[in-house]
């Protein structure tokens, strides 16, 4: 009885540790995967907004603007 608890003992911890070194590994090329998609991607400026009358060429309609306001993303 005593060889059958000390066997399912070492067998539950050895579960418990491959559970974890797998699960780390999976988080860590999560993580390295959405890196490398944002560096891939680049930052683009994805709104542009162009205000007021001034001496700026404004990209969306190529009139003269005081302000031209870009939001940049990952996208």
């Amino acid at each position: 009885m005593r060889n059958i608890l000390k066997g399912l003992f070492v067998l539950t911890v050895v579960a418990l540790l491959v559970c974890k070194v797998s699960n780390k590994k999976e988080t860590s090329s999560q993580y390295l995967l959405e890196n490398i998609e944002a560096l891939a991607g680049g930052e683009e400026p994805v709104i542009q907004r162009c205000y007021s009358s001034g001496s700026l060429v404004c990209p969306i309609n190529n009139s003269k603007v005081e302000y031209i306001v870009e939001h940049y993303g990952l996208q």
